[in-house]
């Protein structure tokens, strides 16, 4: 998957001085990425039906870079002219994603019951360096290391009440 931006981004902070940071970027991306799903939907019976899907995910190989260029001024006063350029590397853990559930009726009981898992994480791998008109030109490496983890459940149970449900 390729993807290209171009955006434009206006920051403000207000203090005793008023900082304005004006940045044009552009990206440049290539992911490749590995994607499948499993799963079945079973019914037992008239009462009770279940059901679960698989799906793992990896992205390959993700290749980018990045062209900034920002002015920044205080309180409406040139400041500094900054261009930067940016390659980044990322290095993904394999994804999981599951999902299941129950739908049934035991004795008087209606059961509807679904849990899903969730699963990532990836090493960001970003090497900038940044160029100034005004001050000291840097080079800044940085590693940034991401895990992702959710587990969520839902259990209803409704049980018939006079002439409604009590769910």
């Amino acid at each position: 998957m390729k993807y290209i931006q171009d955006y434009t981004v206006i920051l403000k902070k207000r203090g005793t001085q008023e900082w304005t940071h004006n940045m044009n970027s552009f990206n440049d991306n290539l992911s490749k990425i590995l994607e499948g799903n499993i799963g079945f939907n079973y019914q037992i019976n008239d009462k009770h039906t279940l059901g679960m899907k698989y799906q793992p995910n990896k992205q390959l190989s993700s290749d980018g870079s990045r062209e900034t260029y920002t002015h920044v001024t205080t309180d409406n006063q040139l400041y500094d002219e900054i261009y930067s350029t940016a390659n980044n590397y990322t290095d993904d853990d394999w994804g999981h994603e599951i999902n299941a559930y129950y739908n049934g009726i035991v004795g008087t009981a209606n059961i509807d019951f679904n849990i899903d898992y969730f699963q990532n994480g990836n090493r960001e791998y970003s090497n900038v360096k940044e160029l100034s008109e005004k001050y000291e030109d840097r080079n800044v490496h940085s590693i940034g290391d991401v895990k992702n983890r959710l587990v969520a459940g839902k259990l209803i149970v409704s049980l018939p009440l006079g002439k409604g449900t009590l769910p």
